[in-house]
C-alpha cells in the first residue's frame, strides 16, 4: 500500500477505531468516505466564515418568510434528484444526477445577494442529517461520517457560490437583478464560469486521492465524466435563473413564489420519470447480463463442474449492489453435480435456513418474504424474493419427477427499488441453472446410452419443464391445454402468463422443425417471449418484436417459430392478440370468427413489427388455439383433418366444459389418422367463458 493510502487509513482509524477491524469492503468504503473531509474541511470552514462576514442580517430578518419558503423548496428539490443521461461519445453515456435547485439558488442570489446562501447551508445540513438518519437505521455508522456530505456541499457548493457572486458584484453586476446590461452580461458570464469550474478544481485532489486509494483508473474519459457529472446541469440551468430573477423583480414576491412552486412540480415530474426510466434500464441491464450468463453456461463443461464459478463471475453483473444467495442442493444421485452455495456480499448472511426449508417443500415456484429486517438493523431493509430451481429427475421407475434442486434469493434495499421488479430475471436465472443441471444429468446418462437417445431424452425433459405445471383457475372461465408430441421431443409449446392485474396471457407456438434442435430453439423462444410479455403486459406486439430481435441475435439457426399470443381480461372478456404466422384461432358462439395473421413468424428477419387486435368473448363463447398438427393430421390416404372438422366439434360441444371439447378433438384426430403415423406435434388450448360470468351474450 502506498504512503498516501496509509495516511488516509491512519486518520480514518483515529476517528473510527472499529473500522480497522472491519471487513475489507467496509474498510475501503469508510476510508473513501473520510478522504473528502481531509481535503475539503478548510474550504467548508472558510465558506461559513466568509458567509458570516458578507451576510446582511437585517435583510434576512426582513425577508424571513420568503427565506423559510426557499428553505422548504430547496430541501424538497434536493431530496428528489433526477438523472439525465448525457452522451459523452459513441460508446459512453454519463449519468447527470441533480435537481432544479441551482435555478432557485441562483435566482435567489440575484434577488437577495449572498445572504440567501444560508438557505443552501441549512438545506445541505437537513439533507445530510436525513440521509444519515436513514443509514443509521440499517448499520452502525459513526456520526462524523455523516459530516462528509456536509463538508463536500459547503466546501465546494457554498464556497463556489460565494466566489461567483463576489466576482459578479465586483465587476458591477447588479443585485437585485432587474435587466440585462452589457456589464451585467460580462459579470454574469465570468461568475458562471467560476461557479462551474471552481468545483472541478476544488474536487480534483479529492478525486485523485479516491482513485489512488480505490485503485481505479484515472483515464481522460474518467476525468471528463467527473467534470461533466459535477457541473453539466449547473451550467445548463444558470440562464433559467436569470429569467426567474428578472421575472420575479417585475412581478413581486407572489409571482416568485408561484414560479418556485412550478419549478418544484416540474422537478417532481422529472424525478418520477427518471425513476421509471432507471427501473426499465435496470431490468434491461439485468436481462442482457442474464443472456451473457446463458451463453457462458452453454459453453461450460456439460457436467456442470464449472457452474459455481460461472455463477460467481456473472451474478454481480446481473444484480449489482444487491443482496442475493443461490443454492444448488445435493443431487438425488451421486456424481450428477456438486452442491454449492453462493452468497453476496460474502461476509453477510443470506436467506434464513427456515426460508430455505420452506422453499424446499413448497408447491409454489416463488416465495415472497415481505419486510425483511437484517440482524442489527432497526428498519425494514426490503422484500425478499425466492424462486425455485426445478428439474425433472428420473425416479426409481424411470419416470420423470419434478424435483426442487435449489433456489435463488434476492433482497434489494427499499431505496433502490422493489425486489419484485426483478422477478422475471430471477425466474430466467432459475431456468438457466435448471437447464445446466438437466444437461449435467444427461451427460452422466450418456455413459450408458446411445448419444442420439440421450439427446432426445434430455431435450424432452427440458421442454416438459417449460410447460405449465397446472391449468389456470379463473372465476367464470374454463381453460384447458394439452400437447401430444409426434416424437420424444417437440417443437410445439404453450404457456399461461399470469399478470399482476389479474389478466392472463395465452400462448401457443410451433417451431418449424422437429427433434432436439427444435426443442432447444423452443426453450429459447419460450424464455424470451415470456420475459418480454411480462415486461410489456399491455403491448403484445412489442413483446413479439423484442423477442424476435433477441432470437435473431442469439441464434445462428435458419429455424423460425410461429406464435399466437394474446392477453385475456377475465373480467370483461377482452382478448388482445397477435398472430405471428400461426394457424388462425377461432372464437365460436352465435357466430364463428377467425383470428388471422397480424404478422410474420419470429426468427426470420430483423426489424419487423406486428399488429395487435382485440376481440371480446361473451359468456358462452369458446376460444380455440391450436397448432397445425390438428388440421394437417393425415390418414392413410393422405387426407387432412382440416379446420371444418375442428369447427364442427366446437359447435357440437358449445357450452360444455373445456376438457370435454379438448378430449373430443384429440379423439377425433386419433380416429381420423387411425394406423397412419402421427405427422406433427399436436397442441391445443381451449378457453370457455362460462354462461353467467357476464351481463349479456352476443
Amino acid at each position: 500500500m502506498t504512503k498516501p493510502a496509509n495516511f488516509y487509513e491512519k486518520v480514518a482509524f483515529k476517528f473510527w477505531p472499529e473500522l480497522a477491524e472491519s471487513t475489507p469492503e467496509t474498510k475501503t468504503m469508510g476510508v473513501m468516505a473520510f478522504i473528502p473531509i481531509i481535503f475539503l474541511w478548510p474550504f467548508a470552514l472558510g465558506a461559513i466564515i466568509w458567509l458570516i462576514a458578507v451576510s446582511d442580517w437585517q435583510l434576512a430578518r426582513n425577508n424571513w418568510s420568503i427565506f423559510a419558503f426557499l428553505l422548504i423548496i430547496q430541501t424538497l428539490l434536493q431530496l428528489s434528484q433526477f438523472t439525465v443521461n448525457f452522451k459523452l461519445n459513441q460508446s459512453e453515456n454519463v449519468p447527470l444526477t441533480s435537481s432544479l435547485s441551482n435555478i432557485v439558488e441562483w435566482a435567489a442570489i440575484l434577488i437577495f445577494g449572498p445572504t440567501v446562501l444560508w438557505v443552501t447551508v441549512l438545506t445541505n445540513l437537513i439533507k445530510a442529517v436525513y440521509r444519515g438518519w436513514q443509514l443509521s437505521r440499517y448499520q452502525n455508522t459513526p456520526t462524523w461520517l455523516f459530516s462528509s456530505e456536509i463538508i463536500q456541499e459547503w466546501g465546494v457548493g457554498v464556497f463556489s457560490g460565494l466566489a461567483a457572486v463576489t466576482v459578479y458584484t465586483a465587476l458591477g453586476g447588479q443585485i437585485p437583478f432587474t435587466t440585462v446590461t452589457i456589464s451585467d452580461a460580462h459579470a454574469m458570464l465570468l461568475a458562471v464560469l467560476i461557479y462551474v469550474l471552481l468545483p472541478i478544481l476544488l474536487l480534483t485532489p479529492t478525486i485523485i486521492a479516491l482513485n489512488q486509494y480505490g485503485r481505479t483508473a484515472n483515464t481522460p474519459n474518467s476525468l471528463a465524466r467527473f467534470a461533466l457529472s459535477l457541473s453539466g446541469l449547473s451550467f445548463l440551468t444558470i440562464p433559467f435563473a436569470l429569467v426567474l430573477a428578472a421575472t420575479a423583480d417585475r412581478g413581486g414576491q407572489s409571482l416568485f413564489v408561484f414560479l418556485l412552486a412550478a419549478i418544484l412540480i416540474v422537478n417532481w415530474l422529472a424525478y418520477y420519470l427518471s425513476r421509471s426510466t432507471n427501473k426499465n434500464k435496470q431490468l434491461s441491464q439485468e436481462l442482457a447480463a442474464l443472456e451473457a450468463l446463458s451463453e457462458e453456461i452453454i459453453q461450460s463443461p456439460a457436467d456442470a463442474r464449472d457452474l459455481e464459478a460461472v455463477l460467481t463471475r456473472n451474478l454481480p453483473k446481473i444484480f449489482p449492489l444487491t443482496r442475493y444467495e443461490v443454492r444448488v442442493f445435493a443431487p438425488p444421485e451421486e456424481n450428477l453435480w456438486s452442491a454449492c452455495r453462493i452468497v453476496y456480499p460474502p461476509n453477510l448472511p443470506g436467506a434464513t435456513e427456515a426460508d430455505w426449508q420452506a422453499l424446499a417443500v413448497t408447491e409454489k415456484t416463488t416465495l415472497i418474504r415481505p419486510n425483511v429486517t437484517l440482524p442489527g438493523d432497526k428498519a425494514v431493509f426490503g422484500d425478499g424474493v425466492m424462486v425455485n430451481i426445478f428439474a425433472p429427475i428420473d425416479d426409481d421407475k424411470g419416470d420423470d419427477t419434478a424435483v426442487i434442486l435449489g433456489g435463488v434469493y434476492l433482497l434489494r434495499h427499499n431505496m433502490n427499488g422493489r425486489t419484485q421488479d426483478s422477478l422475471p430475471v430471477l425466474q430466467g436465472l432459475a431456468s438457466q441453472i435448471g437447464s445446466a443441471l438437466y444437461r449435467a444429468q444427461a451427460y452422466q446418462e450418456s455413459i450408458g446410452r446411445l448419444k442420439m437417445a440421450q439427446e432426445l431424452a434430455f431435450a424432452g425433459r427440458i421442454q416438459a419443464s417449460f410447460l405449465p405445471k397446472q391449468q389456470p383457475k379463473i372465476a367464470g372461465w374454463d381453460i384447458r391445454a394439452a400437447i401430444v408430441p409426434a416424437r420424444q421431443t417437440s417443437g410445439d409449446f404453450y404457456d399461461f402468463l399470469e399478470m399482476d392485474d389479474g389478466r392472463i396471457g395465452l400462448l401457443v407456438a410451433d417451431v418449424a422443425d422437429k427433434g432436439t434442435g427444435a426443442a432447444l430453439y423452443m426453450a429459447l423462444s419460450r424464455t424470451l417471449i415470456r420475459t418480454f410479455a411480462l415486461q410489456y403486459p399491455d403491448q403484445p406486439e412489442l413483446a413479439l418484436q423484442l423477442a424476435n430481435e433477441r432470437i435473431l441475435a442469439d441464434t445462428q439457426s435458419d429455424q423460425f417459430v410461429t406464435v399466437f399470443y394474446g392477453v385475456l381480461n377475465p373480467v370483461d372478456g377482452q382478448f388482445t392478440y397477435c398472430n405471428a404466422g400461426h394457424n388462425p384461432a377461432f372464437v365460436t358462439g352465435s357466430q364463428t370468427r377467425a383470428l388471422t395473421n397480424t404478422g410474420t413468424p419470429l426468427g426470420m428477419f430483423p426489424g419487423l413489427t406486428w399488429q395487435q387486435r382485440s376481440v371480446t368473448l361473451a359468456p358462452g363463447n369458446t376460444l380455440i388455439l391450436y397448432s397445425d398438427g390438428i388440421p394437417e393430421a393425415q390418414n392413410a390416404t393422405h387426407d387432412e383433418f382440416g379446420d371444418d372438422r375442428l369447427l364442427l366439434l366446437a359447435n357440437e360441444y358449445a357450452g360444455k366444459p373445456a376438457v370435454k371439447l379438448e378430449e373430443a378433438i384429440k379423439t377425433a384426430v386419433t380416429q381420423f389418422v387411425a394406423d397412419a403415423p402421427q405427422f406433427d406435434d399436436i397442441t391445443l388450448m381451449v378457453a370457455v367463458r362460462e354462461i353467467g360470468s357476464g351481463k349479456n351474450d352476443v
